[in-house]
């Protein structure tokens, strides 16, 4: 009884930690189009994780990327998310996936829609000198 007691509280454990990642989400991916116009001041590369982890690269009025990393949940075609140093995502964003295009559309604001084209995101972007920026200062794309 009590080994069944353990293994009972060890899978709900397990259940409630586990982030939901919608199919074909995990892998590389770069912004190609934020309202229906093609970034040009800005350069966003995103990488999500099946274990519900991210990296976000950013590159905004610099020359270099900030390196921003959190975790996601897709759960119902909505993503969700923190950033590592506790902020939650600006927004919820609905989920559509059709082959290597990911759109993400803003819940509370439709007029938001972001379009991602799956890519591998360039090792110089990864290795971009890192530029720290106090909270203020980073702009949080979700």
């Amino acid at each position: 009884m009590i080994m069944a007691v353990a293994m009972l509280l060890g899978v709900a454990g397990c259940e409630k930690d586990s982030p939901v990642v919608k199919s074909g989400l995990s892998g590389e991916w770069k912004l190609v189009s934020w309202n229906n116009t093609t970034p040009q001041a800005f350069d966003i590369y995103m990488e999500f994780f099946s274990d519900g982890k991210f990296n976000l690269y950013q590159k905004l009025a610099t020359s270099t990327y900030r390196h921003l990393t959190g975790t996601f949940d897709s759960k119902g075609d909505v993503l969700t998310g923190k950033y590592d140093d506790g902020a939650d995502f600006a927004d919820k964003y609905s989920i559509a996936l059709e082959g290597d295009v990911l759109t993400l559309t803003s819940t509370t604001n439709p007029a938001s829609v972001s379009v991602y084209k799956r890519t591998t995101i360039p090792d110089e972007v990864r290795n971009s000198p890192q530029t720290k920026a106090s909270a203020e200062e980073v702009v949080r794309p979700l």
